[in-house]
């Protein structure tokens, strides 16, 4: 009877072995990470959410002298669907996120230090909808660059702060 006993249960133990092995395994998401300027860090995940961190102002990548060169890391990415903008981030540079045409949302509400949105930082950007701002935090935007959002056709939403001193020419062009 016992070794009956062992026999079957050594027996269930291999089928479940087995089971468990001929199961797909399935990849946990994953994360790329980078600088966007000598103190500006970033995270990217792998379903498209880019996280801005640390302090300071992210790199310029364009100027309108420059136009149409640019060698931002995000430049022209389509997995990117949104960003976010953390704490401690004071500017939003040139032509970051240039024609990333997979972006749809922006999250500005943690972004308490925030003053200055760069030139073209966010032109071209076709699918992007909504720009997320609260000043709850105690953030103050108080400058919008020339060109930032234009070209962003379907955007619907954006909220503006209170704090905003200057919208630079056409910022909002064809949208």
């Amino acid at each position: 009877f016992f070794m009956k006993k062992s026999l079957s249960i050594v027996l269930s133990l291999i089928m479940i072995i087995t089971t468990l092995c001929a199961l797909p395994f399935t990849a946990f998401a994953t994360s790329t990470f980078g600088n966007v300027g000598s103190d500006v860090t970033y995270e990217l995940t792998s379903n498209g959410y880019l996280y801005m961190r640390t302090t300071g102002a992210s790199e310029d990548y364009i100027s309108t002298a420059d136009y149409g060169a640019n060698d931002s890391p995000f430049y022209g990415k389509t997995n990117i669907r949104a960003v976010y903008i953390e704490e401690n981030i004071d500017r939003i540079g040139e032509g970051v996120f240039f024609n990333c045409t997979g972006l749809e949302i922006i999250g500005l509400s943690h972004a308490t230090d925030l003053d200055e949105i760069g030139e073209y930082a966010f032109s071209g950007c076709t699918s992007l909808e909504k720009v997320s701002y609260s000043n709850k935090n105690g953030g103050s935007i108080d400058t919008i660059g020339e060109y930032a959002f234009e070209g962003c056709p379907n955007l619907q939403s954006i909220t503006l702060p209170e704090s905003l001193k200057t919208i630079g020419k056409i910022a909002f062009n064809n949208c």
